[in-house]
């Protein structure tokens, strides 16, 4: 986790000849795959460590579970239960300073044993992809707006009313899974997730959770105790 000092504009650093020469490899290793440009490959790269062999099955992995899913149609066809689209907590909300989407995550206000018994979790797994496949939308019309790329999602995670009910171990479990989607599928979506009004129970909470969060993920993660206006001017 970091604090607020951290870089609020988003550039890649440069490629190493190392990490250029595992790029260029994983091209070659990924010819038959269409729609593969290097901008796209290097977040697979990236979320791998530069391991060529690792990333190459990750892209694979993925193309074939969103072909299982039908992701490609889910934006024209596919609608959220009733129950997910009234109680599922949050949305987009604008966007920051840098031009991506900005998503608000209730995550005090969410029910999350009431859902899970309420729907079926390929419904929740889905409807985590469309949100997915909505920030996708949402960077091509960025881009055509401001005149450049645009990529990134910013999360602000509020945890105001977390109760102890979300120490109930499967609703983490599958809050955990959803956001490992997330990480699978959309590589280096995540630009930074924005915790506030964290509570007390906040470190048993992220002490349960860290085994299952990605050491990618934990740093992007910053954490203020309160509703931070400062967190807000810095990143947004």
């Amino acid at each position: 986790m970091n604090d607020i000092n951290a870089n609020n504009s988003y550039n890649r650093k440069p490629l190493s000849p190392k990490e250029q020469k595992a790029l260029l490899q994983l091209q070659e290793n990924t010819k038959d795959i269409a729609d593969q440009n290097s901008y796209d490959l290097e977040k697979w790269l990236r979320a791998r460590c530069f391991d060529v062999k690792k990333a190459e099955q990750m892209l694979r992995n993925s193309i074939e579970f969103k072909q299982k899913i039908r992701v490609n149609t889910l934006l024209q066809e596919y609608k959220p239960p009733e129950v997910l689209r009234k109680y599922l907590t949050g949305g987009f909300c604008g966007h920051a300073i840098d031009g991506s989407p900005l998503r608000v995550e209730l995550f005090g206000k969410l029910d999350i044993k009431g859902l899970m018994f309420s729907t079926k979790k390929s419904d929740l797994e889905k409807t985590k992809l469309l949100q997915c496949e909505s920030t996708i939308k949402d960077w091509a019309e960025q881009s055509k707006k401001l005149g450049r790329p645009v990529d990134g999602l910013t999360v602000i995670f509020d945890m105001a009313d977390t109760g102890t009910s979300m120490l109930w171990v499967p609703g983490m479990q599958m809050y955990l899974h959803l956001v490992k989607i997330l990480e699978d599928n959309y590589p280096e979506m995540m630009r930074r997730l924005l915790v506030i009004n964290a509570p007390r129970i906040f470190p048993l909470l992220y002490k349960i959770a860290r085994p299952l969060i990605s050491d990618e993920m934990k740093q992007k993660i910053h954490v203020k105790g309160g509703m931070c206006c400062a967190i807000f001017r810095y990143f947004l």
